[in-house]
């Protein structure tokens, strides 16, 4: 199961699509934000891919205009990928998992990139966080631990994440929308 980890921006996102098997990245790109829900569009046929989602978190600071159009974009990507292959992980768990202790910055991310993947050609900007945010996921050995599966918000359950199948939805009876269409 390939990884496709996002990390959302106001007008445009940073995306890598990871392989935890063979430890190699597969894609990656910064985009404009519409253009990337194009992407999203051909993306969500691939059935062995899952969307793990850097979750936006005040952690008590104020909040402006560009961190809810970043939100509304990062509902935009669920809802156009496939709320049923959606995982948010906020950027805690992220340095978390990646082992960043103290204040973090987003050279210790790109550091531990490296460290882990070497530097890859076409890495920029928020690229390497997509990176983080890919490595993160995987680095959990399939269980959840504080991410949130977007479709049941089994939040921290110890759920497993089996890397051989696309997860479905609990209940039978849900109606999963999905949106197709110009922006």
């Amino acid at each position: 199961m390939n990884i496709l980890a996002i990390d959302p921006g106001t007008t445009e996102s940073a995306y890598v699509i990871f392989n935890p098997e063979e430890n190699k990245i597969l894609g990656l790109g910064l985009l404009d934000n519409v253009l990337f829900t194009h992407k999203l569009m051909g993306l969500r046929k691939q059935r062995d891919l899952v969307m793990v989602l850097e979750r936006i978190k005040s952690y008590g600071g104020m909040v402006g205009d560009s961190i809810f159009t970043t939100c509304a974009w990062s509902g935009i990507f669920v809802n156009t990928f496939g709320v049923d292959r959606v995982w948010l992980m906020g950027r805690r768990e992220v340095l978390s998992r990646l082992d960043i202790t103290g204040g973090s910055t987003d050279r210790q991310v790109r550091e531990r990139v490296i460290a882990v993947l070497g530097n890859i050609k076409g890495m920029k900007k928020d690229v390497w966080q997509a990176a983080g945010l890919a490595l993160a996921f995987a680095s959990n050995s399939g269980k959840f631990m504080g991410w949130d599966y977007l479709y049941d918000r089994a939040e921290g359950t110890g759920s497993e994440l089996d890397f051989g199948y696309v997860l479905k939805p609990k209940e039978k009876n849900v109606k999963v929308r999905s949106w197709e269409g110009k922006i």
